[in-house]
């Protein structure tokens, strides 16, 4: 199943879930939503096409989960609380009759949980590791460690202040989300892949951002600091075609290139806001 076919499965499920909520669910729904509680809740939330979440806070990654009284935590939802968890997200969990017969309670612990987190502010080995990978995408820092780079890892400079590193690990873990080819941007290609042939890989040239790889066959919409983009030594437009030459992609192929081309476009932009922090 490919990666279009699994999130349109979580986006239809998630409507189900959504128009098919349960007592308890739309109890919490009515207490959170609409920015009451300060951040943005959502419902029957997809986390990386891979499990959906009750209700979420993604800007304090938060997440509420509901359940029946008949449910006992099995191995499964160990796995899948292991997994959120691994995700830098935090997970609160509430009985259904809880929610029914003692809302007021259960809100003032979400609101204790929400105050603990923006009072707090800590940041996890996945938050250093974000602010690393947004400070070596910076070109300002790439410019001035130029010589270093090409044989050591020169320093990671500290932070301005509070504000700039969590700016900078948000810009970060996008980053490595987009490099992963994770997350809901990869549903809008900004590329198409026109011309009937046998979509092998010969003479690959680019014009008016065209990138052909046959005579007959094209992606159209590459722009052209997107076709130069470098990667370290690398331009990844250009050399993931350059590895294929004289092969015949097939669909995940063609689908996967047209991913790399939103990634790139986006890890362009990225780069230019870094360099407005850092």
């Amino acid at each position: 199943m490919n990666y279009a076919t699994v999130s349109s499965y979580f986006k239809t499920f998630s409507r189900s879930l959504r128009k098919n909520q349960s007592d308890a669910e739309a109890k919490l729904w009515n207490l959170v939503r609409n920015n009451q509680l300060g951040f943005k809740f959502r419902r029957q939330f997809a986390i990386n096409n891979k499990y959906i979440a009750d209700f979420v806070c993604l800007e304090k990654r938060l997440i509420i989960e509901l359940d029946g009284g008949q449910h006992c935590e099995n191995d499964k939802d160990f796995e899948r609380t292991l997994y959120l968890k691994d995700q830098n997200f935090r997970v609160m969990r509430f009985w259904n009759n809880e929610i029914l017969q003692n809302p007021e309670s259960c809100l003032e612990t979400i609101i204790l949980e929400l105050d603990f987190l923006e009072s707090k502010k800590q940041f996890s080995p996945l938050d250093i590791l974000d602010y690393i990978y947004a400070v070596l995408h910076s070109p300002k820092y790439r410019e001035k460690y130029q010589e270093f780079l090409k044989i050591d890892f020169p320093r990671v400079p500290y932070p301005q202040d509070q504000n700039s590193f969590w700016q900078l690990v948000k810009l970060g873990g996008e980053l490595r989300k987009i490099h992963l080819l994770e997350g809901e941007i990869f549903e809008k290609l900004i590329t198409k892949y026109l011309a009937d042939g046998d979509n092998k890989v010969e003479k690959i040239s680019y014009e008016s951002n065209k990138v052909k790889i046959n005579q007959s066959q094209y992606f159209e919409g590459v722009a052209p600091n997107i076709w130069e983009f470098f990667i370290g030594g690398y331009q990844p437009a250009q050399k993931w075609l350059k590895d294929r030459k004289g092969k015949i992609l097939g669909f995940e192929e063609i689908l996967h290139y047209q991913k790399i081309i939103v990634a790139l476009n986006e890890t362009d932009r990225l780069m230019k806001e870094i360099v407005k922090i850092n």
